[in-house]
């Protein structure tokens, strides 16, 4: 998978789907995409604001819910497999690539 140093892809090959790597702000006004961002010394990530508080899994479970449901996917496609009690996360979705590319080009204004 090319990536263009000009628009970085928060989107990752993995056995089990696509990675797709997230910067999370809990306790939001609402939920909301918010683009995508790197820091520097880190991977590029799809920025996500979600309500839910980060107590008991709550901010995850909607982190997954959200993503899911933004790429039209049934949740149990979505898995959080790093990031459980940080900011930086990284969900495995199973969900075909060109879709996700597709849905990654609104928030770069540009080709995934």
């Amino acid at each position: 998978m090319p990536e263009d140093a000009a628009a970085p892809v928060p989107l990752r090959h993995a056995r089990e789907g696509l990675l797709l790597d997230l910067r999370v702000q809990p306790k939001a006004a609402k939920d909301a995409f918010t683009g995508v961002t790197t820091r520097p010394g880190d991977r590029p990530r799809l920025g996500l604001r979600v309500r839910a508080a980060p107590v008991e899994g709550a901010a995850n479970e909607a982190v997954c819910r959200l993503v899911a449901q933004a790429l039209g996917v049934a949740p149990t496609r979505v898995c959080l497999v790093s990031g459980d009690k940080s900011r930086d996360k990284t969900v495995v979705v199973s969900v075909d690539e060109d879709l996700a590319r597709a849905w990654l080009r609104s928030w770069q204004g540009g080709d995934a």
